[in-house]
């Protein structure tokens, strides 16, 4: 009795800690972010209209009547069409919008309104676009993969009328741009795969918050089939021979993913990354808080309309236009160039190519004639700082040792007008020159008949200016485009930048904007310590006094997306500086750039190395590991400088919420199942089924709960082993079933991880465990909850609708009985046809729960304690399985609600239903109780199964959560055979 008591409040206890970690993790989802991950968009205003293309119907594509086509004018800048041609006013470039899942063609309105503000406000392009939207009714692209299919091939058939709505026009266009939003960018390259597609009709795809890297719900298989389909074929069309249909659709597409970060609470951030399918040379993935005067995270929604981001990717899109060819759109490496200046911060190696200082002309020399001795001359790794008048108006750095050049303004012009004003702040990289040359823009400084006068070839740097955050500034969203400061300007160049010049020269003509400056070779200092040692203790990193202006920190062992770390900063803040420190945290493949400003102690988290998504696999050279750009003003004799790095445990719990909200359900079925088993073997000992709770206590006594946290601590090194995530492919049902489902990376340089957590990190081993506790304490409430409800639903029903039994039974009444018998029958064979014809199985599946929630209401008005905790175990298993099957039933309702006729598509086996539907059925009739011999095959085949079922929820169910549901049709099919009335 003591042992039971024990039991009972060791179980309690650990279901309380689960509970409490699960509210302290939904709690910290909820909260709002600081600092680089605050929000910081501007709203937006447009004079937005629109006109339906009534003349694209069902002569022209058979989902006419569930689908629709919009034209999108700006009012007072497009020409507007009269109702009955909407088509009469195109005179731009087509462009289509395809929103995402629940979307509605609405959203175009803000980038198209931006696109039509530019265009005819600052005439940036030759041509302006003519922006058409797509409209599917807010259907379910996530849930459904016939209707992601459906929206694909409708696009095709959009696509071919749009450009037929050209064809009469002087040079016809021959493709349309594509801007996708959310599972619209998953749509837009499904499109390029489908037999109806035109052929070269796309050439620029631009996705906003899509996740191309891995599918955010797998409660579908269908949507699982499609990635795996559309995986294959991109990554085939860059590694196929020229003469594949793939290399040939895909060779000049242009691929650019661009999401919000943190800030989407919709999926994690790291589904959209493009790396592992798209090379450098057609795509890239980057994220909004590096995008220069844009630097604030977005959310899902917020990505249509943030006013910093739409300015970048509308002057984007305009710049992409070529009216002259008939593609309208610039060549592949043009169009990659224009975005790596829109959208990166300029700074990363990838950058270094497009450099204007790398291809100078002769037509573009200055020709400058300047008396030496007003130019003062600065040592090798001297800093220059300029705040305030000075007498020198030329300063110059000697590039001889072709080392770095970096510069920091508040304002950068050009040279010619700096020579006109003589303000501001002008660059220029020369060399010496004692010839004429051929350039009308000469210029004297200084006195003409100086014995020092001498003659430089200079060129502009302006056009490599690079927009960095005011550090001044208290949040980035002041600094950002539109906002009360101006953000500062910097140049950087490499040693290969400055090789063909001499001198670099630096012209300040006011007192009102400072120069920071310095030539001194790249300084990077390496924190060599693991992940294990961020987690179990502090990183300290010394900062020398005299520094160069740009300090790189690598810390190798914070890699992890699923952790979050806490920078301190001690020493120097520069107050009183008009350059305060700013700190850019950065790393390549995907982009992703984060300046903290007054970085002394900021929350850091990184879009490294995540679960369920491919990495670069390169752990050996660490190129995955955190990097810390430092600026900063160094001085001789100033103090040093000390970050502390630490992994934060308790920020980094709502990382977990978006990478592993399926693993609740997983992890629920599987401790659920763990019950079960407990709960049989009781009745196979005791012949009776011990209660749902004290099976729980059962389980996490102290022997069985530290095994199970063993294991799955060991679970998470060894799922990462590529042997071990072999086999487990080849012996996943999923890809038996369908030899083109993709659990291995195609990518040989990329990594990943499918199984389990997902987790690549061993020292992660706790997550694991952390999650069987969470899954322990949200089982018990629900168990709770369920017991709590049908004791005070059959209370009601006993005290209020249950009339007394006869003790006789006339011959109408069994007449009665053998009529509702027969009556069952026939409705259990219409819901078979209609199964078979029109309904989705998982409706099938949500009356049997409401059956068989009846069923416990009832049993518990009989008082028969063994078949009550039968029958509510089955009910919570069915419950944990009953959110798999939710998306596909709305998306069934949503059909109807449209008017869309065409019988649903898909999930029409009712064999996947039919076990479940005939277990449930019996159990509404009679009760039931699973009967087992000792050592018979049938036992060791359940007990074989459960542990089967319980271990596929662990490893597979995160990513094949649909699988789940047929293996409980399984089960339901074992018990069916070894049920019988407990009277027998």
């Amino acid at each position: 009795m003591a042992r039971s008591r024990y039991a009972r409040i060791y179980s309690q206890g650990i279901a309380v800690v689960g509970i409490v970690i699960f509210m302290l993790t939904a709690h910290l989802f909820t909260q709002t972010l600081e600092g680089a991950d605050s929000p910081g968009c501007r709203q937006v205003f447009m004079g937005p209209s629109y006109a339906r293309i009534r003349a694209f119907d069902e002569s022209h594509t058979k989902f006419a009547s569930k689908y629709s086509l919009y034209l999108y004018r700006e009012q007072g800048k497009d020409p507007l069409p009269d109702s009955d041609n909407a088509a009469g006013f195109l005179d731009g470039i087509p462009a289509l919008f395809i929103p995402g899942n629940a979307g509605s063609y609405r959203q175009v309105r803000s980038i198209a309104a931006e696109t039509s503000n530019l265009y005819f406000d600052e005439n940036v392009g030759v041509k302006n676009y003519d922006f058409f939207s797509a409209e599917f009714n807010e259907d379910f692209s996530a849930f459904h993969g016939r209707t992601l299919l459906d929206q694909a091939e409708f696009l095709n058939e959009a696509i071919k009328y749009i450009l037929y709505l050209y064809s009469s026009k002087p040079n016809p266009p021959k493709s349309v741009l594509l801007l996708g939003h959310s599972m619209g960018g998953i749509v837009a390259r499904v499109m390029l795969t489908l037999p109806n597609y035109v052929e070269d009709s796309v050439q620029t795809i631009v996705t906003l918050a899509s996740p191309h890297a891995a599918a955010p719900l797998t409660t579908d298989g269908d949507i699982l089939r499609i990635y795996s389909a559309i995986d294959r074929f991109w990554y085939e069309g860059y590694h196929l021979p020229n003469d594949s249909i793939q290399n040939k659709r895909l060779s000049n597409v242009t691929l650019i993913s661009i999401t919000g970060g943190l800030l989407d609470n919709t999926l994690p951030a790291d589904y959209t990354s493009l790396g592992f399918l798209v090379p450098e040379s057609h795509g890239f993935t980057v994220y909004t808080t590096g995008i220069r005067d844009v630097w604030t995270p977005v959310d899902h929604l917020a990505i249509v309309w943030c006013s910093q981001l739409r300015t970048q990717v509308s002057r984007m899109l305009l710049e992409f236009a070529d009216d002259k060819v008939p593609t309208k759109q610039k060549p592949l490496q043009e169009r990659m160039k224009i975005a790596r200046t829109r959208l990166l911060t300029g700074f990363e190696d990838v950058c270094n190519q497009d450099r204007n200082i790398r291809h100078t002309s002769s037509d573009r020399a200055i020709q400058l004639v300047v008396d030496d001795s007003q130019v003062k001359f600065l040592q090798s790794h001297e800093q220059l700082r300029i705040s305030e008048q000075s007498s020198t108006l030329i300063h110059a750095f000697d590039l001889s040792d072709q080392t770095s050049f970096n510069l920091v303004s508040s304002n950068i012009q050009s040279w010619n007008k700096f020579a006109e004003t003589r303000h501001h702040v002008s660059v220029l990289l020369c060399n010496k020159n004692s010839k004429e040359v051929a350039t009308s823009k000469v210029f004297v400084l200084g006195d003409q008949d100086s014995s020092r006068k001498l003659t430089y070839v200079c060129y502009d740097a302006k056009e490599d200016v690079l927009s960095i955050p005011n550090s001044k500034a208290s949040t980035l969203r002041e600094t950002s485009s539109g906002g009360k400061k101006q953000p500062f300007h910097a140049i950087r160049y490499n040693g290969k930048d400055l090789a063909p010049y001499q001198y670099a020269f630096i012209f300040s003509g006011d007192a009102e904007n400072f120069v920071v400056a310095d030539v001194q070779p790249d300084l990077e200092l390496v924190a060599s310590e693991s992940l294990s040692s961020l987690i179990l203790g502090d990183t300290h990193i010394e900062i020398p006094s005299e520094r160069p202006l740009i300090t790189n920190i690598k810390v190798r062992g914070a890699w992890s997306s699923i952790l979050a770390y806490r920078l301190s900063f001690d020493g120097y803040r520069g107050e009183n500086d008009p350059f305060a420190p700013l700190l850019r945290q950065w790393k390549s493949n995907p982009y992703e750039t984060k300046w903290h400003l007054q970085p002394n102690n900021v929350l850091l988290t990184v879009h490294g190395v995540a679960p369920f998504t491919p990495f670069k696999y390169d752990m050996k050279n660490h190129d995955q590991g955190l990097n810390l750009e430092l600026w900063s003003v160094s001085e001789p004799g100033q103090q040093r400088l000390r970050l502390t790095l630490k992994v934060d445990i308790i920020s980094s719990l709502r990382l977990l919420v978006l990478r592993y909200r399926l693993a609740i359900i997983a992890f629920c079925v599987a401790i659920t199942l763990a019950i079960f088993a407990i709960q049989m073997n009781s009745l196979l000992q005791s012949k009776s089924v011990p209660s749902f709770s004290y099976a729980l206590s059962e389980l996490t006594s102290p022997k069985i709960f530290g095994l199970c946290c063993l294991f799955l601590s060991i679970l998470t090194p060894v799922a990462r082993i590529c042997a071990v995530q072999k086999i487990l492919d080849m012996v996943d049902p999923v890809v038996l079933q369908d030899r083109n489902e993709v659990n291995m990376s195609l990518h040989a340089e990329f990594k990943l991880n499918s199984y389990y957590l997902g987790l690549e990190e061993t020292s992660l081993w706790f997550v694991g465990p952390l999650f069987y506790i969470i899954g322990v304490g949200i089982v018990s409430l629900t168990y709770w909850i369920i017991y709590g409800a049908a004791t005070i639903l059959s209370f009601i029903v006993q005290r209020f609708f249950q009339k007394p039994r006869k003790t006789e039974t006339n011959d109408k009444e069994a007449i009665e009985v053998v009529s509702y018998d027969r009556n069952k029958i026939l409705l259990f064979f219409a819901a078979c046809i209609c199964t078979s014809i029109y309904l989705p199985y998982q409706l099938a599946y949500v009356v049997c729960c409401i059956i068989q929630a009846v069923v416990v209401v009832k049993l518990n008005c009989t008082g028969n304690r063994s078949l009550i905790n039968y029958h509510t175990t089955i009910l919570l298993l069915m419950i944990w399985v009953l959110p798999i099957n939710i998306p596909v039933i709305i998306v069934f309702v949503h059909n109807i609600s449209v008017d869309w006729t065409t019988p649903f598509s898909s999930h029409h086996n009712f064999l996947a239903i039919l076990p479940i539907m005939l277990v449930v059925g019996r159990h509404a009739n009679r009760n039931y109780l699973p009967k087992f011999e000792k050592g018979s095959i049938g036992l060791k085949v359940f007990y074989g199964y459960i542990g089967y079922f319980t271990l596929y929820c662990l490893v597979y169910g995160i990513r094949h959560t649909y699988w789940i549901h047929h293996l409980l049709n399984l089960m339901f099919c074992i018990l069916l055979i070894h049920e019988v009335e407990p009277d027998k």
